[in-house]
């Protein structure tokens, strides 16, 4: 128990296991926390392993090396926190950036496994790449391309997402503003905000009332618009249902195109184009 504050540098390896350790100084030789690590300022530089416990950033810190979080632990970044972390890192308990706070880990990444969660408070920022197994969710702004998503990514109606989708093969919604094409969606992608970007999907993916995508959309499974596609549709198998409007040009290549929605500059190649209730000939 007890606690310890550091204003200078500590240059050996730090351990804490008991206790609270608040630091506006230097730790130099990693760190290893099972209790509480209070981070106001300064540099904690080395192997970060957060076992346990707390690690609360309420100051402007820097660290040279990666971060571990393990399942249970808490990482904290307070609204008067700003953390540049230069190595990987990787969450498996909780991360949160409240409002007004920062973590940019652009350098190496932040990798949230099945059992991580990340939650970004409105007004809070976070920047990575990010490879996803966890729960994300951005209240706030979020900037990152998601390399990858096996788990649950949820932007909300006050979040503002910056990146691209590499893959997605389990959930993305999108309630907000976001700013990225989707370059491949095997999983579900749901927009019921503002997609700035094109889409390509082999999955499912459906776009709200009210919702719009600003760039193509590519569907080769199964797309509902009850919103506006502005950049077009290319269908090229599987079905796109329209009760929306696809305001730019149109090309069924393969698959189907139905829906009582209204389409601009149609081009039917191959496939089949059954407006109405989805049976040719019908409304």
């Amino acid at each position: 128990g007890g606690t310890f504050g550091n204003t200078g540098t500590i240059t050996g390896a730090t351990t804490v296991s008991g206790g609270a350790l608040t630091t506006t100084g230097t730790l130099g030789g990693g760190l290893t926390n099972s209790a509480t690590v209070n981070a106001n300022g300064g540099a904690v530089n080395g192997a970060i392993a957060n076992n346990a416990g707390a690690f609360n950033v309420g100051g402007t810190v820097i660290s040279n090396n990666t971060f571990a979080n393990a399942s249970g632990a808490i990482f904290a970044v307070a609204g008067t926190g700003s953390y540049t972390l230069q190595g990987m890192l990787t969450n498996a308990g909780l991360l949160t950036i409240a409002n007004g706070g920062l973590l940019d880990a652009t350098a190496g990444g932040l990798t949230n496994t099945s059992s991580g969660t990340v939650t970004v408070a409105q007004g809070g920022t976070l920047r990575d790449d990010l490879n996803n197994a966890g729960t994300v969710t951005n209240n706030g702004n979020y900037f990152a391309n998601v390399a990858s998503n096996s788990g649950s990514v949820a932007n909300t109606a006050t979040g503002t997402w910056t990146g691209n989708v590499a893959s997605n093969s389990a959930a993305i919604g999108n309630a907000g503003l976001w700013t990225g094409n989707v370059l491949s969606n095997t999983g579900s992608l749901s927009n019921s905000g503002a997609w700035t970007g094109s889409i390509v999907t082999s999955s499912t993916f459906a776009n709200a009332v009210g919702a719009t995508v600003s760039g193509l959309v590519t569907n080769s499974g199964t797309t509902t618009n009850a919103g506006t596609f502005n950049g077009g549709l290319t269908n090229t198998a599987g079905t796109t249902t329209n009760n929306g409007v696809i305001s730019g040009p149109v090309t069924v290549s393969g698959g189907i195109l139905t829906g009582s929605g209204r389409t601009a500059n149609l081009t039917v190649s191959g496939g089949i184009f059954a407006p109405g209730n989805g049976t040719a000939g019908s409304s």
